[in-house]
């Protein structure tokens, strides 16, 4: 298990950002991503979030690594709420995350 705290990265777009759609997994539902980089990430969902709500949430790998159990558990803030195309776009930054897989269950 890797464990990264981001508050080094908060601080405007001081990271690059990639186009990538992943699968989030919300509490209360689903969204997609739309663009992500190490300090935080887009994406849209039919959820409602307001500025400044700290979110738990987990990005499914699926693209990245076919194995079922491979995921980023994540903790940030909403930076960012806009409404788009019916749905409501969401900036968050991140404050934590943690990658998930098979591998780093054993021992």
């Amino acid at each position: 298990m890797i464990v990264v705290h981001a508050e080094e990265f908060t601080k405007g777009r001081q990271a690059q950002r990639y186009r990538l759609a992943l699968t989030v997994e919300l509490e209360h539902g689903t969204g997609r991503t739309r663009d992500i980089s190490s300090s935080g990430m887009f994406f849209m969902t039919d959820q409602f979030f307001t500025l400044g709500q700290s979110i738990r949430f987990t990005l499914l790998l699926e693209h990245v690594d076919p194995s079922p159990s491979s995921h980023v558990q994540c903790q940030g803030t909403v930076v960012r709420v806009e409404p788009q195309e019916g749905h409501l776009g969401v900036a968050v930054a991140f404050t934590e995350y943690r990658f998930e897989s098979p591998l780093s269950r054993i021992g």
